[in-house]
């Protein structure tokens, strides 16, 4: 029967013996036809007993041989090296393929049709297969995660909560902390089998696990298919991330060396020059250029209202009387862009205009006002004029020229009184300490009225200058000192009103999430509060006189708050869009309080998270009508394009830094020759125009005379008196008498 029998692969005879061996009837329980057939086939029947009992020594032989070779990758852990070098996605079984290569790579030779044929799959190789008690092990850690945790993440979160890991930080879980947790649970395992559990989580042996680690015990293919994707994402982000710090830590190295005026070092691991196209696609470098262009812009114009300030004073004396005769000589107190334009081409002024214009108009009107401008000088002339508007005396400026003591200082000083011409600087100033003005004694507010009335920098002061005075209208934040305790009772409002200087932030204040408030907006929100001391609460806020105020002068640890969850969200998602989209979950357009915390645990931020989302969640809207907050894109939009001011100390080193590029630029000069140039130009020159004309000189031949013929031949003179030769070989030989 044997030989008629067709050829089977080895695996089939081996499944078919093994059957037969486990499925035999006992000879009494056989009927008489049975009897007969099984005594015709007796000889077939005990080769194949035999056959199946060889294979089966031969199939634990080569389970034993690779659960060896296993243990030696693994550091004595059969499991860790079943992971490391066969299923390190976790699936717990392996194609035939990967074996092969596996054992290729490996240098180990196996019976591929024992350990894969004695089977119905003869494909793949489960861990049940290679080791039963280890396979029956995972089967029930899987069953027991999905009955009691329903996921692997809750499972993780479970057993740190027992371990006692910090909720705050980065979880992780040691062999110790691992195995003492998951005994303490309910699962049945024992000591020895919780370490074989950690040994398979833990392959790489770092020392600790994640809950990243722990993801091949998702029962559900596709849901462990699923999260593995999401972990293989995740870490490919984290290394995206690590490289885009390194990069940009080597590019802040490089920039403060150049401020410090050193070389810039090349050290072998920073990131070549042709990869800098690539790594300025990557989000966080992206958002790292956008901040720097954003200081850098800060700074240019910084540096271009400085440069034109400069330029004001050298030509007109004062930014205030240049501001009066050119800038805005129509008397409107104020100017566009169209007309900075024209004056810096009619100036030749090689500055970029746009920067300009952008250092000058703060508050982002289109006008640049006297207020804006010279700041200094309408302060003291909104008092000069408040003083003269309530002064029962006078009523406006315009008077102190018609008033008596004006006409008794300028009879002491010059002997008469011209009322329709000009007065003296001096003699006004005197005239103001007569009429009692509070600052008349402030030599620095003196000096401030005297430079802006004085429209042609002559000295003298005319009523048409008290005139323009009286006809400006400064806003009513010029007419008032800071006070600090107006500031805090109307922060107060804000707080009551609104349950956080967050949200009194933004929907009170600053309503076009720009960053800046307005004295115009600052206005507006104290008349609705119904607030009447918003001036002196302005002046107090705008101590730097910027004509505008930051989130930083409004609440420092609030604008910190804000700051440190947006570096966060490019840091670890490139882009505020980016980070929306991978904190809403569930995929509704929103993101709840949980989802957000969620991520801020994951991903650690120090962050108060309830304080964070109580201010971005500006309408408090439910979730799909599921009665809980959520946020939507919209309400966090604005942190994309909003930045945060750049300080006085970071201008003043990209400065620094710029200086020290310049510097480095410059060609190096041979410093002997220069020596030599600068020694010959300091040298008087012997030749003199009277000693020339002398008769001595005359009579005395020239020196080109007396040299050898070698010598006329080489300075190519003809060899004639001195008289005879034309005027420019006469002056050709003057020059040769000059020493060099």
């Amino acid at each position: 029967d044997e030989a008629r029998a067709p050829e089977a692969p080895q695996g089939h005879v081996l499944r078919a013996a093994m059957a037969e061996a486990q499925g035999d009837e006992s000879p009494m329980r056989r009927s008489p036809s049975s009897a007969s057939q099984s005594s015709c086939g007796r000889a077939s029947s005990s080769s194949r007993r035999s056959l199946s009992r060889r294979m089966a020594r031969t199939l634990e032989e080569e389970r034993r041989k690779l659960l060896g070779v296993l243990a030696g990758c693994g550091g004595g852990s059969p499991l860790r090296g079943w992971r490391r070098e066969l299923d390190p996605n976790g699936n717990l079984e392996v194609d035939f393929e990967d074996f092969c290569r596996a054992a290729a790579r490996l240098k180990f030779a196996a019976n591929t049709d024992l350990l894969f044929g004695h089977d119905y799959d003869a494909a793949t190789m489960t861990l049940e297969e290679l080791s039963p008690d280890e396979g029956e092990l995972f089967d029930r850690l899987r069953e027991w995660v999905a009955a009691e945790h329903r996921s692997t993440q809750a499972m993780f979160d479970a057993l740190c909560t027992s371990a006692g890991a910090e909720a705050g930080t980065v979880r992780k879980l040691t062999r110790q902390e691992f195995v003492g947790a998951l005994q303490a649970s309910a699962f049945e395992a024992t000591e020895e089998q919780c370490n074989s559990i950690y040994d398979c989580c833990d392959y790489a042996d770092v020392g600790y696990i994640q809950d990243d680690d722990v993801i091949f015990l998702e029962i559900d293919p596709r849901v462990r298919g699923r999260e593995l994707f999401k972990a293989k994402a995740c870490n490919l982000d984290r290394w995206k991330n690590a490289a885009a710090q390194e990069y940009m830590h080597v590019v802040r190295r490089n920039r403060d060396l150049k401020a410090k005026g050193q070389k810039v070092s090349k050290d072998r691991n920073a990131p070549r020059v042709w990869l800098d196209r690539t790594y300025e696609q990557l989000p966080a470098v992206a958002s790292f250029a956008k901040y720097d262009r954003a200081l850098t812009s800060q700074k240019d114009a910084v540096g271009a209202r400085r440069n034109f300030r400069t330029h004001l004073v050298k030509t007109y004396g004062s930014e205030i009387r240049a501001f009066r005769k050119t800038l805005a000589p129509d008397g409107s107190y104020g100017y566009s862009f169209m007309n900075l334009r024209s004056y810096c081409n009619r100036h030749n002024m090689h500055i970029d205009v746009w920067d300009l214009w952008r250092g000058l108009d703060r508050d982002k009107d289109g006008r640049v006002n006297l207020e804006e401008m010279c700041t200094t000088h309408a302060l003291a002339l909104a008092s000069l004029k408040r003083w003269a508007a309530v002064n029962s005396l006078l009523g406006d400026c315009a008077k102190i020229w018609r008033s008596e003591p004006a006409e008794q200082v300028s009879r002491e000083r010059s002997g008469t009184w011209f009322s329709e011409k000009k007065m003296l600087k001096g003699s006004f100033c005197e005239v103001l300490r007569r009429l009692e003005w509070p600052r008349a004694n402030d030599k620095q507010a003196l000096k401030l009225i005297c430079e802006s009335l004085d429209y042609h920098g002559c000295g003298v002061i005319t009523i048409q200058d008290l005139e323009w005075l009286d006809r400006w209208k400064p806003p009513e934040w010029a007419f008032v000192e800071a006070d600090p305790q107006a500031w805090a009772e109307m922060k107060a409002l804000l707080v009551k009103r609104y349950g956080h200087p967050l949200v009194a932030w933004r929907k009170g204040l600053d309503q076009d999430d720009s960053n800046i408030v307005t004295w115009l907006e600052f206005r507006t929100a104290a008349l609705k509060l119904g607030y009447p001391r918003y001036s002196e609460a302005w002046r107090a806020l705008d101590s730097d006189l910027s004509q505008s105020i930051s989130m930083g002068e409004y609440d420092p640890g609030s604008a910190d708050l804000l700051r440190s969850f947006r570096n966060w969200a490019l840091v670890n998602f490139g882009s505020i869009r980016q980070c929306f989209k991978e904190l809403d979950s569930d995929g509704n357009g929103s993101v709840s309080l949980a989802e957000l915390k969620r991520a801020c645990h994951k991903l650690p931020w120090d962050g108060n998270v309830q304080v964070l989302f109580d201010y971005l969640d500006l309408d408090g809207a439910a979730c799909h009508n599921e009665g809980r907050r959520s946020l939507t894109y919209n309400e966090i939009a604005f942190l994309d394009s909003w930045t945060s001011e750049p300080t006085d100390q970071e201008i003043s080193f990209m400065d620094s830094a710029d200086i020290a590029e310049k510097k480095a630029l410059q060609k190096p000069r041979n410093a002997a020759r220069i020596a030599a140039i600068t020694s010959r130009l300091v040298t008087p020159v012997e030749f003199s125009l009277s000693r020339y004309r002398s008769s001595e000189y005359l009579s005395r031949p020239p020196d080109w005379l007396q040299r050898s013929a070698a010598q006329r031949s080489e300075a190519r003179l003809p060899a004639v008196g001195r008289r005879s030769l034309p005027r420019s070989a006469s002056a050709a030989a003057l020059d040769l008498d000059r020493p060099s």
